[in-house]
């Protein structure tokens, strides 16, 4: 049956002859134009914001580069699915509840001051909510770890956004297969992954967005800075053409692109260039704080195990809010390389259940070499260690961190570090994600975990001066023996000098006291 046309010139006659349809069609107008107002923040989507936000498919992923515009069309997918569907729930999940606020509230807090949503922002048992005036909720979370999986378990979801996906470890299949698309089912929901091309092309993310490995590919949406038409643009300046095509270039974004080369020195296949700039695949070990190669730094069990001459180290990075983590590793003075046989993290532990798990694996690797990050608050879970629970740790070496990691991303490229990647999974999930602020590469991101990182350099510190190899001395040149034979007379002459001037000053101390004694 065709639908039938309406006319609102017509409505005042309708009025007379059938009220009650009359206020049926007037109601379904305002609800009609209500919606129009909710979704105008829809209206001013790039071409590739767009593909990415109506994509018909349940699972979707974007990959882009910095200053693509990604968090904004986040926002929109999600408050489009909000809008769409009253007094249910979606998720935002960040790295952390600090990064959700930052990324996504802020995102959203700009479209509610632009287009008057009526969006309400609060914090309801510690965690942030975005609620829309139709009663749906948006949870934005933060999730670092395998800890905080069971927090997901047990909620239905219309919309489930994982950005900064590539950050993720090995616990992200977890999340996303047996949490996540299980909440989505009641509601016929939808997910994304999003995120910028990590320096190791691998992990979940990787394999959803390429097809590699044991997973088939997600429809993936790919876009740059150059295709953000705002950027040093203001909002009246972008026209509908800008946003329609699908091969806009901004200008802006080109001549800066350009300038950043120049500065850095790089030419269009620098890895970093490839990765940050172009949201493109490829291995960019560099950028990582300690570039941990599979092929050259795993081994699956330490050589001769029993050997008692393998002494164990541990080192402990304290925190409450932030996890705790203890690195083991094992060392002989007779070899160059250490080796890392274990890596454990855990949150909200407070000095007893630090200095309980200390002690169980000094118990089990038989040691009392430990050190801790003594600075701040460490510095009371020290001491209450060793007061109450006899559990000894010097203080970790802190100074200088930037040049000793340095020296330990040369040992980990040299090969002279290994790990078992099994025992030590959150020190390699750190590791693989761990990236240098800025291009200078002069501190480590600010916005990542490294509390196991830290864990690790304090050991290391701590343990890598114990090799000490012995060389075989050649025999020495006549040069050599000459300058040895020189080097020892002029030590001899001067012992003799400093000798007969300590005599001469005796000699004259008794001179003066027997001269005073006369007086």
């Amino acid at each position: 049956m065709a639908a039938m046309k309406f006319d609102p010139k017509d409505l005042p006659t309708l009025r007379e002859k059938d009220p009650q349809l009359y206020f049926a069609i007037l109601k379904k107008l305002e609800e009609d134009a209500k919606s129009s107002k909710e979704m105008s923040f829809l209206e001013g989507l790039s071409y590739h914001q767009k593909l990415f936000v109506f994509a018909e498919s349940k699972r979707r992923a974007a990959i882009c580069s910095r200053r693509a515009g990604k968090s904004h069309s986040i926002a929109c997918w999600l408050l489009k699915g909000g809008f769409e569907s009253p007094h249910q729930q979606s998720l935002y999940i960040a790295h952390s509840k600090a990064m959700a606020r930052k990324i996504m509230m802020t995102a959203m807090e700009q479209i509610n001051r632009s287009f008057d949503l009526g969006l309400k922002f609060h914090e309801v048992d510690g965690q942030l909510h975005v609620t829309l005036p139709n009663k749906h909720t948006i949870w934005l979370a933060g999730c670092k770890d395998a800890g905080e999986i069971d927090k997901f378990r047990g909620i239905y979801l219309k919309r489930v956004c994982i950005d900064e996906a590539q950050s993720a470890g090995s616990w992200m299949d977890e999340l996303v297969n047996d949490v996540l698309e299980p909440a989505l089912l009641d509601l016929d929901g939808e997910i994304a992954l999003t995120g910028t091309p990590c320096p190791v092309p691998s992990g979940f993310f990787y394999e959803a967005t390429t097809g590699d490995g044991n997973m088939s590919k997600w429809p993936v949406t790919h876009w740059t800075c150059v295709n953000n038409p705002y950027i040093q643009r203001k909002e009246e300046e972008v026209t509908g053409e800008m946003l329609s095509d699908p091969n806009h270039q901004n200008p802006f974004a080109l001549k800066f692109l350009e300038e950043k080369r120049k500065a850095n020195r790089w030419d269009d296949s620098n890895p970093t260039y490839r990765r940050e700039w172009l949201g493109l695949w490829v291995i960019d070990r560099g950028a990582l704080v300690y570039p941990c190669d599979p092929s050259k730094n795993y081994i699956h069990e330490l050589p001769e195990p029993e050997d008692p001459k393998w002494k164990y180290a541990i080192g402990i990075d304290v925190g409450y809010v932030d996890d705790c983590a203890w690195t083991v590793v094992a060392y002989k003075k007779s070899l160059p390389t250490i080796y890392v046989v274990e890596s454990t993290k855990r949150s909200k532990f407070i000095p007893s259940k630090v200095a309980v798990y200390t002690q169980l694996l000094m118990k089990k690797y038989n040691t009392s070499n430990v050190v801790i990050d003594a600075g701040g608050l460490g510095k009371g879970y020290q001491m209450e260690m060793w007061e109450k629970y006899g559990v000894f740790a010097e203080n970790a070496k802190k100074g200088q961190k930037r040049g000793f990691q340095a020296v330990v991303a040369g040992e980990i490229k040299s090969g002279n570090i290994k790990f078992l990647p099994r025992e030590t999974e959150p020190l390699i999930d750190e590791m693989g994600a761990l990236v240098w602020e800025d291009e200078k590469r002069e501190r480590e991101s600010q916005e990542l975990d490294n509390h196991a990182c830290d864990s690790f350099l304090y050991i290391i510190r701590k343990v890598n001066s114990w090799y000490k190899p012995k060389f075989e001395e050649s025999e020495p040149t006549r040069d050599q023996r000459l300058r040895k034979v020189v080097s020892e007379d002029r030590k001899r002459v001067a012992a003799g000098i400093r000798k007969s001037k300590r005599i001469s000053d005796r000699k004259k101390n008794w001179a003066r006291h027997i001269r005073d004694w006369k007086v």
